[in-house]
């Protein structure tokens, strides 16, 4: 709402009006204009309301004047106010124990643990006031953005995020995300590393309990993509480099849809954003410093409450996911040399072959 100064014709003093309240004061002044044609109920008819609220408006501004015209609730607090000691109590407990939470989750704490029901908006102008909320600037977008997908299981995205996960408590972890493109239903675990192993987990258990979904959509990773040379092995299979996911996904017949930019799988990055906000904290509030018991919490916990906070209904109640009865996930995300079927991998156990040093060739 636009406030425009103006000066009282009657007192002098500067006022603060609305547009609307100006529109009001340009009708008023006509309609007890000497002279004027204008009747109550044009007056009326301008101004949306009944001739008679018209006369009591007439009665309030010769009487005030301009100011007459304003809301008399201008400048004074609301009768809706907490009290002091309430505001205070709030912004205490937010100092102590949530300083570094968003507004909406800290309202939410608030309620859950201490039994106080504070607006989001509220808690914001007030963290705001005490310095401890400094609110975001947001950059025009200036990318069109892509539809999603119509069904469950159609593309599913998938990215890993490095972080202090567990902030200095405990060990080192990543998180790898799986997210469904229709319907932001999430399939979340945390790794000691990012690699070809753990990545082939979070994928075979996917398949395993959900199906296999269309496509995934995921970045230029080395273990999803290569841009090496064939090696030998490759060109007498005739096959073209590539990784062991890839490998896996073919066999599924599935295909795997390279991102050229993180805005481009910009909801998995969402997601992050999200579970660096809340996440964090949830594992700081509830103790958790371990990747066991971070993933029972996310599987017990945080998931539920992504899919029922976040998630969204897909345009078609089609679900896309493809039984995967007739596979072996297990046989299939094995790691094993190209070319190779999973009954002839080589095990551990498997003596390697000896392989000698090239000779250099001396001419005579």
């Amino acid at each position: 709402m636009a406030f425009l100064p103006l000066v009282s014709e009657l007192t002098g003093m500067q006022l603060l009006m609305t547009t609307k309240e100006r529109d009001l004061l340009k009708i008023i002044a006509h309609l007890v204009a000497p002279g004027t044609r204008m009747t109550q109920a044009q007056a009326a008819a301008l101004l949306d309301c009944t001739p008679r609220h018209v006369r009591r408006i007439v009665t309030r501004y010769r009487k005030k004047g301009d100011i007459g015209l304003v809301h008399k609730s201008r400048g004074k607090p609301s009768q809706r106010r907490f009290p002091e000691h309430f505001r205070k109590q709030v912004i205490s407990l937010v100092c102590e124990h949530y300083a570094d939470f968003a507004p909406i989750l800290a309202a939410e704490k608030l309620a859950e643990r201490h039994g106080l029901e504070v607006s989001r908006e509220t808690l914001r102008k007030g963290m705001i006031a005490e310095g401890i909320w400094k609110p975001k600037v947001t950059n025009a977008c200036h990318r069109q953005f892509r539809r999603r997908k119509a069904c469950y299981g159609e593309m599913i995205q998938i990215d890993t995020m490095i972080h202090d996960w567990f902030e200095d408590r405990g060990q080192k972890a990543v998180l790898i995300c799986l997210i469904d493109d229709a319907t932001s239903r999430v399939l979340m675990r945390f790794y000691a590393t990012d690699s070809t192993e753990t990545n082939m987990t979070i994928l075979r258990d996917y398949i395993k309990h959900y199906g296999h979904p269309m496509a995934f959509y995921g970045d230029k990773a080395s273990h999803f993509h290569t841009a090496r040379q064939s090696t030998a092995e490759e060109q007498l299979e005739g096959l073209a480099p590539g990784t062991q996911i890839g490998r896996a996904l073919r066999e599924l017949d599935m295909t795997y849809i390279i991102a050229h930019s993180a805005q481009a799988k910009g909801r998995v990055e969402r997601s992050f954003e999200t579970a660096q906000d809340r996440l964090i904290k949830e594992l700081r509030l509830a103790g958790i410093n371990t990747i066991q018991t971070a993933n029972d919490f996310i599987e017990e916990v945080y998931m539920p409450l992504v899919k029922e906070r976040f998630s969204v209904k897909p345009a078609c109640e089609v679900d896309a996911h493809r039984t995967a009865d007739e596979f072996d996930p297990d046989a299939i995300f094995s790691t094993r040399r190209p070319g190779s079927s999973p009954e002839t991998t080589p095990s551990a156990s498997t003596p390697k072959p000896t392989r000698y040093p090239k000779r250099a060739l001396h001419r005579a």
